[in-house]
């Protein structure tokens, strides 16, 4: 096997973990923004009570209230964990993006300037 043949064999391997990664970014990134738009859901405006709400509707307003903010906490709790493992996730897709290209302009250099055989 010739290096030009061994080097596109590493290229399609580094393209391989390459897809491998950026799907994993793209899987990360989706549960990231599900979670942002439970949190802009959560962030509804406080029911107005006139004169003719009774108890019963200030109690539930108030539970609400206390439930929600509970509810964001817990989802802020989680979109901090999300956006760790999705820079992470990033990070990685980075660094095969780099080493994918690598390989392609080696190969792209050998096919145009090959070596001569000793």
């Amino acid at each position: 096997m010739t290096k030009a043949q061994n080097l596109a064999r590493l290229r399609a391997l580094t393209d391989m973990v390459l897809d491998s990664h950026l799907g994993d970014l793209r899987a990360k990134a989706s549960q990231r923004q599900a979670t942002i738009e439970k949190l802009e859901g959560l962030r509804a405006p406080t029911p107005m009570l006139d004169d003719a709400a009774g108890i019963s509707d200030a109690l539930a307003a108030l539970n609400f209230q206390i439930w929600a903010e509970a509810r964001r906490a817990e989802l802020s709790q989680t979109l901090a964990r999300q956006t760790a493992v999705w820079l992470d996730s990033r990070d990685q897709a980075r660094q095969s993006f780099g080493k994918a290209r690598g390989f392609e302009k080696l190969v792209e250099k050998t096919r145009l300037h090959p070596r001569p055989k000793v």
